[in-house]
């Protein structure tokens, strides 16, 4: 429901600043959501949250620093509160999607070698249709307006590692709203894309 209210309201002019007040506070709801639905908390689990959201972030952190994980862009005021440039919210992020993605893989996956690479692939399915909402509604912006295909790289070998962390962490690889959250958000942002095409 969300999720649905968001396509509308950050695709209307007349409400669009209040709707992206609440973006991180969207990010951060789902999140809990996630841990809501967890059957299983243990020190691993929660090691590998702190392992997820920090990893997350320092490695967008890096991304600006540097240019040479994603390539060269800059966060926008969307996400919210920063520090030193990144958005705080953007570990949770990270680790609502690679949580969904990995509970994804290991559900319909048997071949355990395979589940870190689907995953993996997973994320970077969504992040490409992420960029161009990101870019349109101020997350962050590229240099020359480009998505590099590095991005998409660096994407992959962050989430391959994090899978294996969650792999490795995660005893209890089940939550029954994974999935349903992975299909609302590529929904989401799939149906943000259509809109900036046709209208």
């Amino acid at each position: 429901m969300m999720h649905l209210a968001g396509i509308i309201g950050l695709n209307w002019q007349l409400v669009q600043p209040l709707f992206t007040i609440l973006v991180p506070f969207n990010l951060l709801a789902t999140t809990l959501l996630l841990l809501l639905f967890q059957p299983v908390f243990s020190t691993s689990f929660y090691i590998f949250c702190l392992i997820c959201f920090i990893t997350g972030y320092l490695v967008e952190l890096a991304g600006i620093k540097t240019g040479i994980i994603f390539g060269n862009y800059e966060y926008g005021s969307t996400l919210g509160w920063k520090i030193a440039g990144v958005p705080v919210i953007i570990g949770c992020n990270w680790l609502t999607l690679i949580y969904c993605t990995g509970v994804i893989a290991h559900t319909y996956l048997r071949t355990s070698w395979l589940r870190p690479i689907f995953a993996s692939l997973l994320m970077v399915l969504i992040d490409y249709f992420i960029e161009p909402v990101a870019m349109y509604l101020d997350f962050w912006s590229w240099q020359d307006n480009i998505v590099p295909f590095h991005n998409y790289l660096g994407w992959f070998i962050t989430s391959f590692f994090l899978q294996l962390v969650f792999s490795a962490l995660v005893p209890v690889r089940q939550n029954s709203m994974a999935l349903p959250v992975y299909l609302i958000q590529f929904a989401f942002f799939l149906s943000c894309n259509l809109l900036y095409y046709f209208l």
